[in-house]
């Protein structure tokens, strides 16, 4: 179970979760764009047109989109480089994989991996290198992110993975990225000194959730991407970046040192519309305090999470019950020595 499946679900606590979103979120009319045009607007033209012929296509790029845009944004920012290579999702879809195929193939997979990330960590480091030699890298990483997410690998491993990517998949996501470079990666949004965090969870608050994490941290703002030829309000969507939020405030509120955000502030949402080069946002100060408060706190007791004990407080329970036992077998022995000597003032030989 993850929060998108929540948002989703049919359980109790599915609904009265989706129930507490959709009681607070914002209208589309609340919500504003970087161009000036309405949110959600179906007006605005769209920049990539969509030329996918079926839907697993759609999922691919869309998946390699969050990989390209992560390496983009490392390239023209001088922080975190180094992360932009570590925890990738499509690492632990390689090990699924591994299982199920033979020593020569799974050689082959883990050699193609390992040198997208030589080129991933070369790109990040040149400011000027072109992004066109990852892209059936993403697209790899993207298939295998799939793998690991639903745990079954394709019937043919080596077709799907160790062959030439389909054209129209490499030519849709080159035509995004040079678009996300156009509209996205600008002073406006991002700078070389940009506070930037990559797929930012919530520690334990995801773990509550089945899994949750967002696609990146700007300056204050957390940003979805959608890659969809769809334009529309839709509520699922909206209350996933705001469960997002509520997550970050609730891993604040428990101290939770493990989240990825700990130590920033969120300020701002946003979705990034890819096919549309479009930013819609929401500012937080925007909405009621005290409301937004409160469905914090409903989905905290809804979810039932709370804060695991730090290796010092669970060190310090555990010489606690140490000294506890050995106190009371002490109190024991005590007691059998009086029991003894009343004995013995009793029955003297």
């Amino acid at each position: 179970m993850s929060l998108t499946k929540m948002l989703k679900g049919k359980s109790e606590i599915e609904i009265e979760l989706q129930t507490i979103l959709r009681n607070i979120i914002p209208t589309k009319k609340e919500f504003s764009t970087f161009s000036g045009n309405e949110a959600f607007s179906s007006k605005k033209g769209i920049d990539v047109p969509y030329i996918l012929n079926y839907s697993y296509q759609s999922s691919v790029v869309g998946t390699a989109f969050d990989y390209m845009a992560r390496f983009i944004v490392s390239q023209n920012n001088d922080s975190n480089k180094e992360d932009v290579s570590v925890g990738l999702t499509a690492r632990h879809g390689l090990e699924i994989l591994q299982r199920y195929c033979a020593t020569k193939t799974s050689k082959s997979l883990e050699a193609k991996f390992n040198k997208g990330l030589v080129l991933i960590n070369k790109f990040v480091k040149r400011r000027k290198a072109s992004f066109e030699k990852l892209l059936p890298y993403a697209t790899y990483m993207a298939r295998l992110e799939h793998i690991f997410r639903s745990g079954m690998p394709p019937k043919d491993i080596e077709g799907s993975l160790l062959s030439e990517e389909e054209n129209e998949i490499i030519v849709d996501l080159k035509r995004l990225c040079e678009v996300f470079i156009e509209r996205f990666m600008i002073p406006q949004i991002i700078t070389p000194e940009s506070s930037v965090v990559f797929n930012p969870h919530f520690g334990i608050a995801s773990q509550s959730c089945g899994g949750a994490d967002a696609d990146i941290y700007i300056d204050g703002t957390l940003y979805d991407f959608k890659t969809s030829k769809l334009t529309g309000y839709k509520w699922q969507e909206i209350s996933q970046i705001f469960g997002y939020y509520f997550l970050n405030c609730i891993a604040a509120d428990l101290k939770d040192t493990s989240a990825k955000l700990d130590g920033y502030e969120i300020k701002r949402l946003a979705f990034y519309k890819a096919r549309y080069g479009e930013i819609e946002y929401i500012d937080i100060s925007s909405m009621q305090t005290k409301k937004m408060e409160s469905a914090i706190k409903e989905t905290n007791e809804l979810l039932n999470i709370r804060k695991l004990p730090s290796r010092s407080e669970r060190n310090y329970k555990m010489n606690r019950k140490v000294v506890n036992n050995i106190s009371m077998r002490f109190a024991y022995l005590f007691v059998l020595l009086l029991l003894i000597f009343s004995f013995f003032l009793t029955y003297p030989f």
